[in-house]
């Protein structure tokens, strides 16, 4: 018979929206003025390290933005740097051009104001 393993599993963490609740669930039994003492200081470190999970996560959130805004810039500048403008207008390739696929911006060839 194979060994069992008798190492406890490890739960996940609450949801973000599962831990505020709970933290707003002991801020009410707190300010309930009903439990002894003893127990108010078991929901006050329930509720710190409740506070830190949720620190954590807020953190961890923070960073993975941060890390999207700075690969985001990173493609814009690729794109700005490639020939593409931002503008919203299309850009084509150039008119006679032998494949070479440059692309131009469409408004580039009017020729000067007030006539050719």
């Amino acid at each position: 018979m194979p060994a069992k393993n008798l190492t406890p599993k490890k739960e996940a963490p609450p949801t973000f929206e599962s831990a505020i609740e709970r933290l707003e669930s002991i801020v009410e039994q707190m300010e309930s003025n009903e439990l002894p003492l003893e127990d108010l200081l078991v929901r006050y470190e329930e509720l710190q390290r409740t506070n830190a999970l949720l620190g954590a996560q807020v953190d961890a959130l923070t960073q993975e933005r941060d890390s999207l805004k700075s690969r985001l810039s990173a493609a814009r500048a690729r794109v700005d740097g490639g020939g593409f403008r931002r503008s919203g207008r299309a850009l084509r390739t150039a008119a006679g051009s032998q494949g070479d696929g440059r692309c131009v911006d469409p408004s580039a060839d009017r020729g000067p104001a007030g006539g050719a």
